[in-house]
């Protein structure tokens, strides 16, 4: 599968700059759940070559969110709460 490469080439930024990126983000749920090593694929082709590690949670009122996240940068935990901080920003805007 290959994304559209302005979109990955905005993931990589994302990851590059924020060692983190979610599906509401970029892409979709979909993309994230079912596609992920397709995504991470066009990710190298676009010159990333730091780790990624994914993720996903669900979240109340909002329901599943999926991630990715460079886990030299941002730990496990630490990409948790900045979906829980993006989700909670969202609800109230």
């Amino acid at each position: 599968m290959h994304f559209d490469d302005e979109e990955i080439r905005a993931m990589k930024l994302r990851l590059l700059e924020d060692g983190y990126v979610n599906d509401e983000q970029s892409l979709g749920a979909i993309a994230f759940k079912d596609h992920g090593d397709a995504i991470i694929s066009d990710l190298r082709l676009a010159g990333y070559s730091q780790p990624i590690a994914r993720s996903a949670g669900y979240f109340s009122g909002n329901g599943n969110v999926y991630w990715m996240h460079n886990p030299d940068l941002v730990s496990a935990n630490e990409a948790r709460c900045m979906t829980r901080r993006w989700v909670n920003d969202r609800e109230h805007c």
